[in-house]
Formats: structure tokens, C-alpha cells, sequence
């Protein structure tokens, strides 16, 4: 906040006023004053946040004004933090220390998250921003996406927050993405693509849940790059047996690779006996010619299981 604490100096320079800005936390914004005998304050909203001004109650016939004044360069400031990020987003010059100075929290500690929805984008974001109404956040869209940088402590809980809010309130459903700090805005930049391809593979190859990590998407986008050829091979080759596979198969297939191929989770996550699940995983070997209990095998065979998911729609 060097531009406000600047401009709350140069104000008191021009108006001979002395005086203190304190958040509801305590946290001095800025201060004027060594002492005051006969101390008034007033509530100010400081970005997103609560505070107030306290000054000498001599001055009291100018607190509206200063209130005002105050209250106009906080939501200036606010509203430069937004388009600086935006301009950033779409590839604007911006002067690193520009960025440095309204942004900086975004490389210090900062975790941005990407959100997604295919619907209802305009109730999506004002759900958000009620979400963060009291929160020194940066809000943007680009395109499709709903861009919000801030300071989180535990961003797994935030994200589902946000998504079950969303839900809650507008019955649309939502993907998020989201990635910790950056060191440049550069990697700013990577990173908020990044988080957007992992929403779109996480869509594309079905993955189940509505928060996909880049990390985590990783081996959809090795699968993604695979010669077409080869894609179209893997396809052809399984595509009948994966038709003809029910929703209980295709389920049990999902969760014995979500549980690293271990029949005992596994048989725990579906809620089976162990034989149960036996029996299937020799059905799908059966019908495949792949037993994916043995690596090789499961490799190959969850690649080609995740084409079909992705191009199952125009598969003939």
C-alpha cells in the first residue's frame, strides 16, 4: 500500500490536519499523530475492510470531508488493483514496478484461483465477490474465466467454499484451479494458463471432481500429446468392449486407478467385498485381453480407457 500511504501523507500536507487510520484489527495504516488530547474517530471501509479515522476532536467539522476524500482514493485504489490484473491478463504493457506497487501480494504469498463455469457467469462472480466482500482480494474475469488473487491459508477449503457457495446460490455447477504464488509476471501469467488447461483436461478426459491441479492432470496432457495415429489405434482396439461396459464397471475401473491399483482400498472405496471386486477386475481382463492389476498392462489400458472417455461423443 505505498501509493495510499503516499497519498495519506500528501493529504495531510495539503488539509494541516493530523490524523490516524487504524484497520478493525489494529493494524495502523497510517499515522499523523503523536498524541491526542480529546480523540474522535470515524468508521471508514478500507478497500474490502472495515477501519477508522481518529483525529482531534478540534478538527471535528472536517471529518465528513476527510472521510470522504479517504473513502474516494480507497475505492480508486481498488479499482486500479483490477485493472492492473486485467491488463496483465490480456497481455498489456504494464511497468513492473506499477505491478509491484498495487500487486505486489500476488508474488508474496498470494494464491490465485482460476474458476470456471459454462453458465451464469455474471451471478458467479457476484457470489464471489460477496464471498470476499471484507478480504484484500483482486478480482478479474478473462474470457470464460473468473480470475481472484489473494491471501488464503488453506486454498483446498477455500476452493471447495467457493464451489459449494456457487452451488448453493446458483445451482451452477463449477471447476477451479488454483496455483500459490509467483515470482514474476511471467510465471504469473504461465501459471494462470496452466490452472486454465487443467480445468479444460479435467473437463476433456472426465476426471472426476470439480478441482483439477495442474499436477495432478499431468499424465491427461502426456495422453493429449500422443500421435493421433496412435490415439486413434488405442481407440478402435478397446472402443467395444468400453461400450459395453454398465456404470457399476466403469466405476469400479475409475476407482481401483484412483487407489493406485490397490485391490483392498479399492474394494473399501465401492463399498464391496473383495471377491466382489475380484471378480469384476477378471470380467474387464476378460473382456480387454488387459489385466489392469499388472503395470504394463494398466498403463495401456488406462490410456486408451481415457481417449474413449474423451471422445466417446463422436466415436462410431
Amino acid at each position: 500500500m505505498e501509493s495510499l500511504t503516499n497519498f495519506l501523507g500528501e493529504l495531510r500536507e495539503n488539509c494541516k490536519i493530523d490524523f490516524k487510520i487504524v484497520s478493525d484489527n489494529n493494524k495502523i495504516i497510517f499515522n499523523s499523530i503523536d498524541d491526542i488530547e480529546n480523540p474522535i474517530k470515524i468508521d471508514i471501509s478500507l478497500g474490502k475492510a472495515q477501519a477508522y479515522i481518529i483525529l482531534d476532536k478540534k478538527f471535528q467539522g472536517n471529518i465528513n470531508l476527510l472521510k470522504f476524500i479517504v473513502n474516494s482514493k480507497l475505492k480508486d485504489y481498488d479499482q486500479i488493483k483490477e485493472d492492473v490484473i486485467n491488463q496483465l491478463l490480456h497481455n498489456e504493457d504494464v511497468p513492473i514496478k506499477f505491478v509491484e506497487e498495487h500487486l505486489s501480494f500476488i508474488f508474496n504469498g498470494a494464491t490465485s484461483f482460476v474458476i470456471f463455469s459454462n453458465s451464469k457467469q455474471t451471478e458467479v462472480l457476484n457470489i464471489i465477490k460477496q464471498l470476499y466482500n471484507e478480504e484484500e482480494v483482486v478480482i478479474a474475469i478473462q474470457g470464460e474465466y473468473i480470475i481472484l488473487s489473494g491471501i488464503f491459508e488453506n486454498p483446498m477449503e477455500h476452493a471447495q467454499s467457493i464451489l459449494d457457495a456457487i452451488f448453493s446460490n446458483v445451482f451452477s455447477k463449477c471447476y477451479i484451479s488454483f496455483f500459490n504464488t509467483s515470482s514474476s509476471i511471467e510465471s504469473f501469467k504461465l501459471n494462470i494458463e496452466r490452472a486454465k488447461e487443467a480445468i479444460r483436461i479435467g473437463l476433456e478426459f472426465g476426471i472426476k471432481g470439480e478441482i483439477f491441479l495442474y499436477n495432478d492432470v499431468l499424465f491427461g496432457k502426456i495422453i493429449d500429446s500422443i500421435d493421433k495415429n496412435l490415439q486413434n489405434e488405442l481407440i478402435i482396439k478397446l472402443k467395444d468392449s468400453f461400450n459395453s461396459f454398465d456404470n457399476e464397471l466403469i466405476l469400479t475401473i475409475e476407482e481401483f486407478f484412483n487407489c493406485g491399483l490397490n485391490i483392498s482400498d479399492a474394494a473399501k472405496v465401492l463399498y464391496v467385498h473383495r471377491n466382489t471386486l475380484i471378480y469384476r477386475l477378471n470380467k474387464i481382463c476378460t473382456e480387454t485381453e488387459l489385466d489392469i492389476r499388472i503395470f504394463k498392462d494398466a498403463v495401456i489400458f488406462l490410456i486408451s480407457f481415457m481417449l474413449w472417455k474423451k471422445n466417446r461423443g463422436n466415436i462410431i
